[in-house]
């Protein structure tokens, strides 16, 4: 009897961790996290049960093993196709498109410098213009633009287009 106390608490804990490592790759909400969790704190109790020894070296194995097999298992689950989609992990053909498109909106940004346009909100120093019959959120270089004055892009990058007033 008292040997099946052991076994039963080492068994409750190996399920513990076997079910904290298939939470990575299943999701369940955390449903087998809490059954895992559940199965942990059983195996805790039968292993005290049967000696405190046990006991305290269920919990600190526990402990060490249980973040140690939930993030080997979340970084194995990130190598595959299932895992890449649902921690939003690109693809190397994703990757490239993201950095053309991006370059491409970069080249579309820097060739409004030089253009003209007038503003469409007040610019304190942030506010919009119409440039090329379109609408862009600008930063006016210098003091407060009022609605409808005329400016010249000076510079652009994808996070900002700054304008000056054209006198």
């Amino acid at each position: 009897m008292e040997y099946s106390l052991l076994y039963i608490g080492l068994g409750l804990l190996g399920a513990s961790l076997l079910l904290l490592m298939i939470e990575a790759f299943v999701p369940s909400g955390g449903l087998i996290g809490a059954v895992s969790a559940v199965c942990g704190v059983a195996g805790l109790i039968v292993l005290f049960n049967h000696s405190v020894a046990w006991g305290v070296s269920g919990l600190l194995g526990m402990l060490v093993l249980g973040p140690l097999g939930f993030f080997w298992a979340f970084n194995t689950m990130t190598e595959t196709p299932f895992g890449q989609k649902l921690v939003g992990a690109l693809s190397e053909a994703e990757l490239e498109q993201r950095a053309l498109d991006e370059r491409a909106r970069l080249e579309a940004r820097q060739a409004l410098v030089g253009a003209e346009g007038e503003t469409v909100t007040v610019c304190r120093p942030v506010g919009e213009a119409l440039i090329d019959g379109e609408r862009y959120e600008v930063h006016a270089e210098g003091a407060l633009l009022p609605v409808g004055t005329r400016v010249r892009v000076i510079a652009a990058s994808l996070e900002k287009i700054r304008v000056r007033q054209i006198s």
